[in-house]
């Protein structure tokens, strides 16, 4: 089965719904999830994943809808990623500095 970036799959002897993020190309699918707020993800070969049953694009967390659309999920899946490398927290240029970090003296 081909499956690409962003498919929803599970595994076939069952476990959480979960989203696609890279493809290998030695026949691995890197996928992440979330167990309540907590991301988490592994490579699977793709043999052992199915297509994830009827759900319509809703992430699952034990059991239970979110109601979190994939496109979303990957969002937030780039912007940890992007924390992860060094892009630390996002500001709003806009309003108050939102990051908790204190001023230095001068």
């Amino acid at each position: 089965m081909d499956f690409k970036i962003g498919d929803v799959v599970q595994l076939k002897s069952g476990g959480p719904r979960m989203a696609v993020s890279a493809i290998g190309e030695n026949g691995s699918a890197h996928c992440e999830w979330f167990d309540k707020a907590k991301l988490l993800s592994a490579n699977f070969a793709i043999e052992i994943l199915e297509p994830a049953g009827d759900g319509d694009s809703q992430t699952l967390v034990r059991g239970q809808a979110t109601g979190i659309d994939v496109s979303a999920l990957m969002d937030v899946v780039q912007i940890m990623r992007s924390r992860e490398l060094g892009g630390g927290p996002l500001q709003d240029s806009s309003g108050p500095d939102t990051t908790g970090a204190r001023p230095t003296a001068a």
